[in-house]
C-alpha cells in the first residue's frame, strides 16, 4: 500500500475501518481512501463517499459524499450509483431528485446490483422518477430475488401473494 498499489490500499483502508485483523481506525482508513482515490480509482471515490455520509473518520458531510459517489457512479461503480441514487431519492447532500434517483438505481442494476434492482421495482412500485408500472415492479424484484437479496425475495413473494400465487409466494418468503 504504502508503494502505491491501489488495490492494497483498498484492502487496508477497508481492514482499519472494520477493525478485521487489524486496530480499527476509521481515520487512517480514510486516509487510505483518499490515496488510493488520487490516481482516479472509482472504489476508493465511492469509500470516500461512505466515510463522508456516515461520519467514519471524519465529521458528516453529505454534500462530500454526493460528490464523490458521483465520481464514482460517472466512472461505472455500481456501488457508487446506488449511494448516489439514495442520496437523490431522499435529498441528502442534493437536492431531492427521484428521476435522477431512479437513473441513478436503474444503472447499478443493469449492472447485476441486487439492491438496485430491488429499488428499481420500489420506485416503479411507487411512481418515483418513472409511471407506476405493475409489470416493471415484479421483474425488477424477480430479478432482484433470484439473485440472492433478501428484500427483493420478500418484495417479490409479496406481488405473486396480490397475484394470487400463494405456492410461489410462500417459496419466495422462506427465502426471505
Amino acid at each position: 500500500a504504502r508503494s502505491g498499489l491501489v488495490e492494497a490500499q483498498l484492502r487496508i483502508g477497508r481492514m482499519r475501518l472494520s477493525g478485521d485483523g487489524v486496530a480499527k481506525d476509521e481515520a487512517e482508513a480514510l486516509s487510505w481512501f483518499i490515496r488510493a482515490a488520487e490516481t482516479g480509482n472509482a472504489e476508493a471515490h465511492n469509500m470516500i463517499g461512505r466515510c463522508f455520509e456516515n461520519g467514519w473518520g471524519t465529521g458528516p458531510d453529505a454534500e462530500r459524499a454526493a460528490t464523490h459517489y458521483a465520481v464514482a457512479a460517472r466512472a461505472g461503480d455500481a456501488w457508487a450509483q446506488y449511494n448516489l441514487g439514495h442520496l437523490f431519492l431522499d435529498g441528502i447532500g442534493v437536492p431531492r431528485d427521484r428521476d435522477e434517483a431512479f437513473r441513478w438505481y436503474g444503472r447499478a442494476a443493469e449492472q447485476g446490483h441486487v439492491r438496485a434492482m430491488n429499488l428499481v421495482a420500489r420506485c416503479a412500485e411507487e411512481g418515483w422518477g418513472c409511471a407506476k408500472d405493475h409489470n416493471l415492479a415484479r421483474e425488477w424484484y424477480r430479478r432482484s430475488a433470484e439473485g440472492g437479496y433478501f428484500r427483493g425475495a420478500y418484495n417479490y413473494a409479496t406481488i405473486l401473494l396480490s397475484e394470487g400465487c400463494t405456492v410461489g409466494a410462500a417459496v419466495w418468503f422462506r427465502r426471505a
